[in-house]
């Protein structure tokens, strides 16, 4: 799961910027970008999957409180 949502955040990263890779040289300010996708989109994402990734623990049979 935690790689699917790193490519699914990388795609909306490149998306919003009309970007095909993600070239830190080529960024006018890489580490605010960078910051960006990993605390802004990433986060988003995971905020969204994360009534997804309770009730797949629960049928897991895992607490919620360990998620």
């Amino acid at each position: 799961m935690t790689v699917d949502l790193a490519r699914e955040a990388q795609a909306v990263f490149m998306r919003e910027r009309s970007q095909t890779k993600i070239d830190p040289f080529s960024l006018k300010a890489s580490g605010d970008d960078l910051r960006t996708l990993s605390r802004t989109i990433e986060w988003n994402l995971f905020r969204e999957h994360q009534p997804l990734l309770k009730s797949w623990a629960g049928a897991w049979g895992l607490s919620g409180n360990a998620l």
